[in-house]
């Protein structure tokens, strides 16, 4: 028997042209370039503006060459549709792909000089140590799930299912690699990475009895347990732990694994004539038209229904495309200003005195969702005249104190730094203790608080960071 049943709930209903604009909004310089690339080849009204000095009004000629009422005909084609709020907050590097590839351009041109990867450098020496070509095979697997550390990130079981071999094979080239230069890649875990590069460069036997059978008590800092266990004395201990101190627990550190990407600031502040101007860095990007042509075949096929469809469409998506790249334009520009307003004092400093700032904090002053400012936000950065900063960073929350001001948590983050990096080594200074001293200085602030700031710099308990 069939039943009725009574569903309440909110669905947030955007128009194409809202959903358009978020997308846009949230994509760096770099990522607009290829998404703009992307919108040309694949809509045909849209062109690349030949004349690099081409002004805003000849742009917008194209489009004047429609009538008002054949605009309005393509307006009243708008429809609107459900959107989920998670597509709006994709990745900007969903944009970041080839705009060629080898095999499609027919241009011959003189190679670049290409440099030789991690890969390249450990299949290299396997071929000098004779290496057979299942063994390669096997290793070039390994080394294409390392980590940016250098770290096997899978389990070795999945090579060997996925190569239908024994795990055992996998292991065996894995500790070949761990022997090569740099020592320590393929290690499943520090103790192994270690273990490796300590058989290489040092030969130190205390040393290597601490990582093969006093690991565990030596990660956690467990001294007075290891003497007592191996009966050494601690001068000989320290002496051992310098020795290790020495060695890379993240030997992928440093090393190229693909090509870097550079940053590219999307906005650039300089001070002119004693007032702060906003530049937005779009000199690269490149210039978007409609194409009189496919206006000249819309407007001269109005009788053909199938090309009347496809070209509403496309020029449809062609203005609302151009409208919202204007638009990013323009609510870019309001969130920075609207952040020289509330950090004049850090600009005036030359970047020193950063004021407590939120999300919430521009998106009042310009009248705007605060979903809106994150998206400007993420993945962008700004050029001061003394440096290079993620938008982001500019924003922080802030900590009251006694006196009824209020400070950004940057200055108080950078006093845990300082006292943590001055304290004593043989007895680091706890978290009750940072969050006393910050007291006595003025700062209304918790130990949880503390604690909270010290994780986010990085910082373990100070039962970690003792030193013999």
């Amino acid at each position: 028997m069939s039943e009725l049943r009574q569903n309440q709930e909110q669905k947030l209903k955007l128009s194409i042209k809202q959903v358009l604009h978020a997308k846009l909004l949230q994509l760096n310089a770099q990522s607009l370039e290829q998404r703009i690339l992307k919108e040309i080849s694949d809509n045909p009204v849209l062109e690349l503006a030949e004349d690099e000095e081409l002004e805003e009004s000849e742009i917008q000629e194209d489009e004047d060459s429609l009538s008002q009422d054949e605009i309005s005909e393509i307006d009243d084609k708008k429809d609107e549709t459900d959107f989920e709020w998670e597509e709006l907050m994709s990745d900007p590097d969903e944009f970041d792909f080839k705009t060629y590839s080898e095999s499609e351009s027919k241009q011959v041109e003189m190679p670049l000089h290409t440099r030789k990867t991690v890969t390249d450098n450990f299949l290299d020496q396997l071929n000098d140590i004779n290496a057979s070509e299942e063994e390669l095979e096997i290793a070039e697997q390994i080394l294409g799930n390392l980590d940016d550390h250098g770290y096997l990130n899978i389990e070795p079981v999945l090579i060997s299912d996925r190569m239908n071999i024994d795990e055992g094979s996998v292991l065996d080239i894995m500790e070949k690699i761990r022997y090569l230069d740099p020592p320590g890649f393929a290690s499943r875990n520090m103790r192994e990475c270690l273990i490796a590069q300590l058989s290489i460069f040092r030969d130190n036997e205390l040393s290597m009895d601490l990582l093969v059978n006093y690991f565990d008590d030596f990660a956690e800092h467990r001294y007075d347990k290891i003497i007592t266990k191996i009966g050494c004395t601690q001068r000989d201990l320290k002496e051992a732990m310098d020795v290790i101190s020495q060695l890379n627990p993240h030997p992928g550190d440093g090393i190229d694994f693909s090509d870097k990407d550079f940053v590219i600031p999307d906005v650039c502040i300089e001070q002119k004539s004693g007032n702060w101007v906003i530049i937005l860095n779009d000199s690269s990007l490149p210039i978007t038209r409609m194409s009189q042509h496919y206006l000249d075949i819309y407007k001269n096929n109005k009788d053909d229904k199938k090309i009347k469809e496809f070209l509403t469409k496309k020029i449809e998506s062609a203005r609302w495309f151009i409208e919202a790249l204007n638009e990013r334009e323009n609510t870019i520009k309001k969130v920075v200003s609207a952040i020289i307003h509330f950090q004049m004092d850090y600009l005036e400093s030359s970047g020193s005195d950063l004021k407590p700032m939120v999300l919430k904090d521009i998106a009042n002053k310009i009248d705007m969702d605060i979903s809106t400012v994150s998206r400007v936000t993420n993945s962008k950065y700004i050029q001061f005249p003394w440096g290079v900063k993620h938008m982001k960073s500019l924003f922080s929350e802030a900590i009251k104190t006694k006196s009824g001001d209020q400070v950004s948590n940057t200055i108080v983050k950078e006093l845990i730094k300082t006292l943590i990096k001055d304290e004593d080594k043989k007895s680091p200074i706890l978290d009750d203790e940072i969050t006393t001293i910050l007291n006595k200085k003025g700062y209304i602030i918790s130990r949880r608080t503390v604690s909270k700031y010290r994780k986010e710099l990085n910082f373990p308990v100070a039962r970690l960071r003792t030193k013999l």
